[in-house]
């Protein structure tokens, strides 16, 4: 009897083992890699409205950008996280696991990042070129339809990378089969949400009580 029980513990231990695409703790680096990008796009981002150094912050998204289509590759594909990618589907319902819906959703996340390689390589060319208008490369003075157009881009850009994180999360937490990595994911990926409308609720109550000062000290509301 003691014999079968301990059969049986060593099969499920090793289905267990043999069903993981990787343990649980190697989400952990994982997720921490991606913060970590997430936090150099949003300085960098924010660094941009320094137009002098625009060109070399370009550099710094190109990079980022390029090991993104990496880590995407290496942890969507690579670990069989999304195992549906790889069963043969010519479906379209939209109520079926494995359809061909995920494929076009991760074909066109990867496209796109391809895409935004190819336009950040453009930008970083005319500025390459610019150079040669100038003596160094943190001129600020672009013309008014150049600031323009790159404020533009810019703008574009960043909202791309936030729906794009946001995007392959999303897919990342619908199709992992494991429901540990699941849970973990879906609770991990709620801290940030969470935070922010904390964070959003104490500054807009702080704000309020700011503008609450007009009364109470008796000074003039409008002008």
């Amino acid at each position: 009897m003691d014999f079968n029980k301990k059969n049986e513990g060593t099969t499920i231990g090793s289905e267990n083992k043999r069903g993981l695409p990787f343990k649980i703790a190697d989400v952990f680096p994982i997720l921490f890699r991606y913060i970590i990008i997430i936090v150099i796009f949003f300085i960098t981002f924010l660094f941009f409205k320094d137009k002098s150094i625009q060109f070399l912050l370009f550099i710094v998204v190109f990079i980022l950008n390029f090991f993104t289509i990496v880590f995407f590759y290496r942890d969507l594909i690579a670990t069989n996280l999304i195992s549906e990618l790889f069963i043969p589907s010519s479906s379209f319902s939209l109520q079926e696991n494995g359809s061909i819906f995920i494929k076009i959703f991760v074909g066109i996340i990867f496209a796109t990042l391809l895409l935004q390689f190819s336009s950040i390589a453009i930008m970083l060319a005319v500025f390459d070129y610019g150079k040669q208008f100038t003596n160094d490369y943190y001129a600020s003075n672009m013309t008014t339809i150049n600031t323009n157009l790159v404020s533009e881009y810019l703008v574009w850009l960043k909202w791309y990378f936030i729906v794009i994180s946001v995007f392959a999360y999303i897919i990342a937490i619908a199709y992992t089969k494991n429901e540990k990595i699941k849970n973990l994911m879906v609770n991990i990926g709620c801290l940030i949400p969470t935070s922010f409308i904390l964070g959003a609720s104490i500054y807009g109550t702080i704000l309020a009580v700011k503008f609450l000062d007009n009364k109470k000290y008796k000074r003039s509301l409008y002008e």
